[in-house]
């Protein structure tokens, strides 16, 4: 873009720096205007750059010539009339990314002049975080900006998909596509570009082969596409209604799906069918299936009665968990007799198959089973069936009672097995080394040898708030070493060890996390709490904690120190423990530099190695290094920062002066008096239009002498009782 000045901007600061020149790394001079001038006296001056996030903007100034001008530039060509060349001409190209673009000048009697505008390459690209879509369609994607600059405020602009706009750091809830980001500051200073696509999975596609064999039997094949493998895959007769609004999305209401009964399918290791079902009734059925980010599609599937061998199943579970006493019955229709029946694997190792429309395999553990039957004609169906088996029964025995008093009482909790429940207790004077065993009597009761039989007394428990646990408790239990066995309906039985003491106490048990850096208040407590009688109250400590449950407190936003808690329970025992936090000690950058850039060094103490430094130009808002010291550092303010390996840090801001004198000579005339005489200050062959005399001695740094702005600064007398040396 061309843009038409009527006036110079920031002339007196591009002039100077003009007179100045610039410098490369190796000394030389390079010279940003370029003249073209013939006895039309035509000139054509650089005057100005600037970098903006969208592209850079270069401003030149024409001097000169006759009106109207033809100004050409790479891709564009300007006529510009202006009546009135002595006061010059300005014209700013804007919007410029990094290149050579060579600018002619012609007036109206065709004379010249031209220069080659350079735009150099400045980084500005951000980084960020990206997290995708989680499912097709959704809307959950994220962008976090890394800024590594500590500057404010700064101001964001972001576009995305669907005239999608925000100026927020970081933005959410983002739905597929291209999102770009220009970061400026209040005076519209570029910190920073960047673009990113949130990506999202491909929808899940679900299909289904389906094929009829020659004996009428029909069988189906399902596979699975998209999203994000491994899946899970069901099939119903009915969808359950959670689902019916979309044929796809996010699962978030398991209700009707047992998570275990989803049979997965991972396509890295298995590039066939996700599964397969044989001799498929008629009717209709829904597929559902369920990827690793829980995004879900469902497929509606009917099946047509091909005429061919079926079978009704009748399956038994096995009694008790681990016990194999579970059974499948069985009865044949259709196709041609007689028929064979197979179970794989097999229940003994010479099982030849079941002859007859009807039969039984017993003896099974739970598992997965393949029945097959096959008819006088070769036909067969099959299907996988799973015997299962009940929750393996479990106990456990919790003491109840007062942690301040001598009786001790205590509760059974009991889960899984069958119900209803039996309870056996039998007491011994001493510890048990090993777990006798369990016999029966005719009668089925349970008996052991050694123990006492004791009746503790067994009464319901107060309801847990788990429906599927069974409580029973005992009071006044008397001190000793009991083994308790529960029985269940189908005689299944669990067997445990316990020990009631003579009494009890409130046990307290912490954990801590020490503060993360020096001067952070991000240490915490964990607290926990047994014995007793629940609720307990937390009597002291600091402030800001947390019952996260019935038996533990946490305390966070903590700073180092010691911290004294006690709780009391609901009979008014208590408890009391010490925690101490720590903290690290705080980084010392130790900065050690010369005021006028020769080098910067840190010798850094403090924190946890290993640290991580970086020296950023605040004017250009880069990183200048990365070492323990940098050098040759140009008049201008920097930012030294020191991180550790617990992420604390450090930061330092150091200001490097232009070199005294670097505009002209200076010497004093006399250089030698005595005390109460007074000499002068002279500066000749300088630049600029700003004088200010200064004077240091070994025992101050450089101090300016009120009044002393002249080439030639006259001093009141000096006096000192002992030999001085000063420099000016």
């Amino acid at each position: 873009m061309i843009r038409s000045v009527p006036y110079l901007r920031n002339s007196l600061l591009f002039s100077l720096l003009f007179v100045f020149g610039a410098f490369t790394g190796q000394g030389q001079v390079l010279n940003p205007s370029l003249h073209l001038l013939t006895n039309c006296e035509l000139s054509v001056t650089l005057v100005s750059t600037q970098h903006f996030c969208s592209g850079a903007e270069a401003c030149i100034q024409i001097e000169g010539g006759v009106a109207p001008y033809i100004i050409t530039f790479p891709g564009t060509s300007n006529t510009n009339d202006n009546s009135t060349t002595t006061s010059g001409l300005s014209i700013c190209f804007e919007d410029l990314p990094p290149g050579q673009y060579p600018v002619l000048v012609t007036d109206a009697e065709g004379c010249s002049g031209g220069l080659t505008i350079s735009i150099p390459v400045v980084d500005y690209l951000l980084d960020a975080q990206i997290t995708p879509v989680s499912c097709y369609g959704g809307g959950n994607g994220a962008i976090d900006l890394n800024i590594y600059i500590d500057l404010a405020p700064l101001y964001f602009s972001w576009e995305g998909p669907d005239g999608f706009t925000a100026d927020t750091e970081d933005i959410a809830g983002l739905i597929a596509g291209y999102y770009s980001v220009s970061v400026t500051t209040t005076d519209e200073v570029c910190v920073g570009v960047g673009s990113w696509e949130v990506k999202e999975p491909d929808p899940i596609q679900i299909e289904v082969a389906v094929t009829t064999s020659a004996c009428g039997q029909v069988d189906a094949c399902v596979f699975v596409t998209g999203g994000t493998a491994p899946y899970h895959i069901w099939a119903f007769n009915t969808l359950p209604p959670q689902l019916s609004a979309s044929p796809y999305g996010s699962l978030q209401d398991w209700t009707g799906l047992d998570p275990a009964s989803g049979i997965p399918y991972d396509p890295t290791s298995n590039t066939g069918p996700a599964f397969c079902a044989q001799n498929v009734q008629p009717g209709t059925y829904y597929v559902l299936a369920v990827d690793a980010h829980l995004c879900y599609a469902w497929k509606k599937v009917e099946i047509e009665n091909g005429g061919g061998l079926h079978r009704e199943n009748l399956i038994y579970p096995a009694n008790c968990a681990g016990e194999p006493s579970g059974a499948v019955c069985y009865k044949v229709q259709g196709g041609t007799p007689p028929y064979t029946t197979y179970l794989n694997p097999v229940v003994t190792p010479n099982d030849t198959g079941l002859i007859g429309e009807t039969g039984c395999f017993e003896g099974l553990a739970a598992g997965m089973y393949k029945l097959i039957t096959i008819d006088a004609n070769g036909c067969s169906v099959a299907e996988i069936i799973q015997i299962k088996e009940p929750q393996p029964l479990k106990a456990e025995f919790k003491i109840t009672s007062l942690p301040c008093t001598d009786e001790v009482d205590g509760c059974l909790y009991v889960r899984g097995g069958t119900q209803p429940f039996r309870i056996f207790a039998w007491r011994w004077n001493s510890p048990l080394t090993v777990i006798p065993n369990v016999e029966f009597d005719d009668q089925g009761e349970p008996y052991v040898e050694g123990g006492d039989p004791a009746d503790l007394g067994w009464s319901d428990g107060n309801p847990s708030t788990d429906v599927l646990t069974w409580v029973r408790c005992a009071q006044d239990i008397p001190a000793g070493y009991y083994i308790i066995l529960v029985l269940d309906d189908h005689h299944c039985y669990t067997l445990l060890r316990v020990l009631i003491p003579e009494s009890t106490g409130l046990e307290m048990e912490t954990g801590k996390r020490d503060v993360s850096c020096n001067g952070a208040q991000d240490g915490a407590i964990k607290l926990t709490v047994k014995g007793g009688i629940p609720p307990y109250t937390l009597v002291s400590g600091p402030e800001g904690w947390e019952q996260v449950d019935d038996h533990s407190f946490v305390f966070r936003n903590l700073g180092p120190g010691e911290y004294v808690l006690t709780v009391t329970d609901s009979e008014g025992c208590s408890g009391t423990v010490a925690v101490i936090i720590t903290a690290p000690d705080p980084i010392v950058t130790n900065l050690d530099f010369d005021p006028y850039g020769e080098y910067a060094c840190v010798e850094i103490t403090g924190g946890t190695e290993p640290y991580h430094i970086r020296w950023f130009d605040l004017g250009s808002a880069t990183v200048i290094g990365t070492g323990k010291c940098i050098y040759d550092l140009p008049e201008g303010v920097y930012l030294l920062q020191v991180s550790d390996a617990k992420g604390c840090v450090a930061e330092d801001i150091l200001f490097i002066d232009p070199l005294p004198c670097s505009g002209g000579e200076a010497y004093v005339e006399p250089s030698v008096i005595h005390s109460g005489e007074t000499t002068y200050f002279i500066l000749v062959n300088y630049v600029g239009s700003v004088i200010q005399w200064q004077f240091k001695t070994e025992f101050t740094g450089w101090i300016n002498i009120p009044g002393a702005n002249e080439e030639v600064y006259e001093t009141p007398p000096l006096y000192s009782g002992t030999d001085k040396k000063i420099r000016v």
